[in-house]
C-alpha cells in the first residue's frame, strides 16, 4: 500500500513524493493502485487526470512544476510499460469523450513508442485497433474532449486507413478527415519500423498458430499489409501471405474476437462486424 492514501493526498502532497527520490516509487505505487481499483469497479472517471503526470513525464515536459530527471522519466516508462493493459482496460470503459481522451492518447503515441519493449506488442496493436475503431464508430458517444479527432488521428497514424473507410461514417469522423492534410496523415514511424520484426518473425516462424496475433495486426492495417504481402511475393514468386492466412483465417479471426469481447461487451455489435471485415480483409483477388 502506498504512503499516500487518497486523491486528496496526492493532490496536496504529491509534488513531495515526485520531487524526492526516495519517495518517488510510493507516488507510482498509489496511480497502480488506483487505476486498478477503477478497472476492478469498471469505472474510468478520472483516470486521465491521474494519469496526466505521467504523459508528462514521458514527454519530458514538468509535472507539479519538477522538470522530469532521468531517474523520473525511467520511472514513468517503467510504469507505462508495467501498465499498459490497464490502460487499454480503462480506455475501453470509458463513457465519453473526456473519460476515453487521455487514455487513447496514450495508447496512441506510446504503445509504438515502446514497441520493442512490450512482448505481446500485436495484441496490444490489437487492442489499440479496436478501441480506436469502437471511438469513430459511437463517434456521437465519444464527441467531447477531442477524443474522436484524436482517434481520426491515431488510425492515420497507425496505418488504419482503410479502417476509418469503413467505420468513419459519422458526420463528425467525416468532417475530421477533410480538414487533415498529408502530414497529418503520415504514418508513425515506429509503425514502420514493427514491419521489419513483422518481417523477420514470418520467415524465421513456421509454426502458423504462433503468427495468429501478428496476422491479426497485419490485417488491421493497409500500407504495412501491402508492403508485407509484396516483399513475400517477391521472395517466394507466389502469394505466401494469402496462404499462410488462409491456413488459419478462422483462427486468426476467432482471436480478434475473444480480445474485442474482452475489451467491451461480448453482444457489442462492432465486434461481429469486425469479424465480417477480417473474413474479407486478404483477397487474392485483389490487385497486388
Amino acid at each position: 500500500m502506498s504512503l499516500l492514501r487518497d486523491a486528496i493526498d496526492y493532490a496536496q502532497r504529491g509534488h513531495i513524493f515526485f520531487k524526492d527520490p526516495d519517495l518517488r516509487k510510493e507516488v507510482f505505487l498509489f496511480l497502480e493502485d488506483t487505476l486498478k481499483r477503477m478497472a476492478d469497479e469498471k469505472k474510468a472517471k478520472g483516470a486521465g487526470t491521474y494519469l496526466q503526470p505521467i504523459i508528462n513525464l514521458l514527454e519530458n515536459k514538468k509535472t507539479f512544476l519538477i522538470t522530469p530527471d532521468k531517474g523520473l522519466k525511467k520511472l514513468a516508462q517503467d510504469f507505462f510499460k508495467r501498465n499498459v493493459e490497464l490502460i487499454l482496460k480503462l480506455s475501453a470503459l470509458a463513457k465519453n469523450g473526456y473519460e476515453r481522451e487521455s487514455l487513447i492518447y496514450m495508447i496512441i503515441k506510446f504503445i509504438p513508442e515502446f514497441a520493442e519493449e512490450l512482448p505481446e506488442i500485436y495484441e496490444l496493436m490489437i487492442k489499440g485497433y479496436l478501441i480506436l475503431i469502437h471511438t469513430i464508430y459511437e463517434a456521437k458517444a465519444y464527441k467531447e474532449g477531442g477524443c474522436v479527432e484524436l482517434a481520426v488521428r491515431g488510425l492515420y497514424r497507425w496505418d488504419g486507413e482503410e479502417l476509418l473507410e469503413t467505420w468513419g461514417k459519422d458526420q463528425l469522423v467525416v468532417d475530421i478527415k477533410s480538414q487533415l492534410g498529408d502530414k497529418e496523415k503520415k504514418i508513425n514511424p515506429n509503425i514502420e519500423k514493427l514491419i521489419s520484426k513483422v518481417l523477420e518473425e514470418i520467415y524465421q516462424n513456421k509454426n502458423k498458430e504462433e503468427l495468429k496475433k501478428l496476422f491479426g495486426f497485419l490485417l488491421f492495417t493497409k500500407n504495412s499489409l501491402n508492403t508485407v504481402r509484396l516483399k513475400l511475393l517477391k521472395d517466394f514468386k507466389k502469394d505466401i501471405l494469402y496462404e499462410l492466412v488462409q491456413e488459419i483465417k478462422d483462427k486468426v479471426i476467432k482471436m480478434v474476437h475473444s480480445i474485442g469481447s474482452e475489451l467491451f461487451d461480448e453482444k457489442n455489435r462492432l465486434i461481429s462486424e469486425i469479424d465480417s471485415f477480417l473474413e474479407n480483409r486478404l483477397d487474392k483477388k485483389k490487385k497486388l
